[in-house]
């Protein structure tokens, strides 16, 4: 049994990311307190894995350039 600090460094992810997954129920664990603070079984070869960024986002990829536009104001007299 580990604690969330234990576990999070095992797995190369933050806290709040082992927080996540066992809400999800990718990892088991086992309150201690009334604090719901949590021991954690050490997963086995299938442990959850963080995926990394895959870079700009679809947005910012399909982004097409804007012309200027300029303030003009057509008067007619």
């Amino acid at each position: 049994m580990l604690t969330l600090c234990e576990i999070a460094e095992r797995l190369g992810v933050c806290t709040a990311t082992v927080k996540v997954w066992r809400r999800n129920g990718l990892l088991r664990a086992h309150a201690y307190n009334d604090k719901n603070e949590c021991f954690y079984e050490l997963p086995d070869a299938d442990a959850p894995v963080k995926h990394k960024r895959k870079g700009l986002s679809h947005n910012m990829r399909c982004h097409e350039e804007v012309p200027h536009v300029t303030d003009e104001v057509q008067y007619e007299a």
